[in-house]
């Protein structure tokens, strides 16, 4: 039986001021929970990341994976899983800050042996704050919701005022069962290009076939979403429209043209605001390319080999499924 009954995952995207005031925040608020702290980073040596972390590496409950290749946040996502010695798996970004309690907010539910994710709130810093508040008043009578025509609401605030379950978690602080995350092979490394759009709602979806998910608003985190080390906003909207396309038909598209025609008309809704939202013209212009190049992919029946996983948790794939 592990000592430990939380591993904390995070993977870096080499934003070292980040990464620091994010294990300071674990380590400070934190308390009464035996746990462990999984870090990794790609495209450095553990030299270089023990010195950039001064006096975080050496920690009892603290695991360091350095590569200096580019794996990507997938395949370190599902790397840090084989690593965990606990039965609950956190993630959370290399940016946030978890507040007092948080992980205790977050572990409660799991006494519950029909819950196998649980989930918590964010507050963001961003520019886009007051579209935020309004977002949330348009959609405040939902969180975490996935629909038929590929529409996924958020809404991951601490303005509510109560646990609701939900169909997906967020990414940038959810958890998950050990056990359902090998029983499904754990994140599908076809979503490791770009940003990573949507790894965490296919996750989701899979894993809720095995129980509820929860989400709970008193599990807060502070997320700057710091465009370091990301991909540049050409890219990133690219690979917005490219992955939701592939989770949509792996896991809701039923093959019906009306379903396919709000698909298209809702992201392009979407992408219009995102340009009014951003001043850019990259989510309109990325719109159809994004689109196109994945259904491309699909249509060759390339999907099967590009998301052949090189860390495989078990001989168990990500099987697509159909929300019913």
């Amino acid at each position: 039986m592990s000592k430990y009954e939380a591993s904390i995952i995070i993977v870096s995207l080499l934003r070292h001021k980040s990464l620091i005031r994010c294990l300071h925040s674990i380590f400070e608020n934190v308390k009464g929970i035996n746990y462990e702290v999984i870090v990794l980073i790609d495209k450095i040596t553990e030299i270089e990341a023990k010195e950039k972390l001064r006096n975080y590496y050496d920690m009892d409950n603290m695991k360091l994976d350095c590569s200096t290749e580019k794996r990507g946040r997938v395949r370190c996502r599902n790397i840090g899983i084989k690593m965990a010695n606990s039965p609950i798996v956190v993630f959370i970004d290399d940016d946030v800050v978890v507040t007092p309690g948080w992980l205790n907010e977050i572990l409660k539910y799991y006494r519950n042996e029909n819950v196998v994710g649980v989930g918590g709130s964010r507050i963001k810093f961003d520019k886009n704050a007051p579209l935020r508040q309004l977002w949330f008043l348009i959609h405040k009578n939902k969180t975490g919701s996935i629909y038929k025509d590929g529409t996924v609401i958020s809404n991951f605030t601490p303005k509510k005022k109560k646990i609701e379950y939900v169909d997906c978690l967020p990414g940038a602080n959810m958890s998950f069962r050990k056990k359902n995350l090998l029983d499904v092979g754990g994140f599908d490394t076809f979503f490791d290009r770009g940003n990573a759009f949507r790894e965490e709602t296919d996750l989701s979806l899979r894993i809720g076939k095995y129980g509820s998910l929860i989400f709970n608003p008193k599990a807060l985190v502070y997320h700057f979403e710091e465009r370091e080390g990301r991909e540049n906003k050409k890219e990133s909207y690219y690979y917005r429209n490219f992955n939701n396309t592939y989770f949509f038909i792996k896991n809701i598209y039923s093959g019906g043209k009306i379903q396919w025609a709000m698909y298209i008309i809702k992201n392009f809704m979407s992408s219009i605001f995102l340009s009014f939202l951003e001043k850019s013209p990259h989510p309109i212009l990325q719109f159809k390319k994004g689109i196109k190049d994945c259904v491309k992919l699909m249509d060759e029946k390339l999907i099967e080999s590009l998301s052949e996983n090189p860390y495989p948790l078990t001989e168990k794939n990500q099987t697509p499924i159909k929300k019913s």
